[in-house]
C-alpha cells in the first residue's frame, strides 16, 4: 500500500483517506451513521437524565444536555468534591471535578459526568453507585 502512486505522488496518506470519506458522504453511509448515532445518544441522555432523578436529585441540579456527551451537575449542598471522587472511583465509577475545565479554581460545585461511551444499562448503574458514593 505504501507503494501505491495514490500515496506515494501525494506525499501522504491523507488523500487515500479523503477518497475513503468521499465515498461514505456520496452514497449516504455517513448520514445513515449519523442518524443511528443520533437515536443512541438521545436515548443514553434520557437514561442518564432519568436516572439522576431517581437516584441524585437531592444531591445535584442539572440542565438536560442539547448537545455535547456530557451531564454537569451542580453540587446542591457543599460536598468536598475530592473525597467524593475517591468514594465513587473505589464504586468504579468516575467522573470529572468542574475545577478540571477552570482557569481560575471555579466550578468547584460542579461535576461532569460522560453519556457517550456507556450504555442504558451502565449508566443506571453507575448512577446508582454515584448515589452510593454520595451517601
Amino acid at each position: 500500500m505504501t507503494k501505491a502512486g495514490l500515496l506515494n505522488s501525494g506525499g501522504s496518506i491523507n488523500q487515500f483517506t479523503s477518497m475513503i470519506v468521499k465515498q461514505a458522504l456520496d452514497s449516504g453511509l455517513a448520514q445513515n451513521h449519523l442518524s443511528k448515532l443520533r437515536t443512541v445518544y438521545r436515548d443514553r441522555v434520557i437514561t442518564m437524565d432519568a436516572a439522576l432523578r431517581e437516584q441524585l436529585s437531592d444531591h445535584v441540579s442539572w440542565t438536560k444536555p442539547e448537545g455535547g456527551y456530557f451531564f454537569w451537575l451542580k453540587l446542591i449542598k457543599h460536598v468536598d468534591v475530592k473525597a467524593l471522587n475517591e468514594r465513587a472511583s473505589a464504586l468504579q465509577v468516575e467522573f470529572h471535578p468542574g475545577t478540571l475545565f477552570s482557569n481560575n479554581e471555579g466550578m468547584q460545585d460542579y461535576i461532569r459526568l460522560s453519556f457517550a461511551y456507556y450504555g442504558k444499562e451502565l449508566i443506571r448503574n453507575g448512577i446508582n453507585r454515584l448515589k452510593t458514593a454520595f451517601e
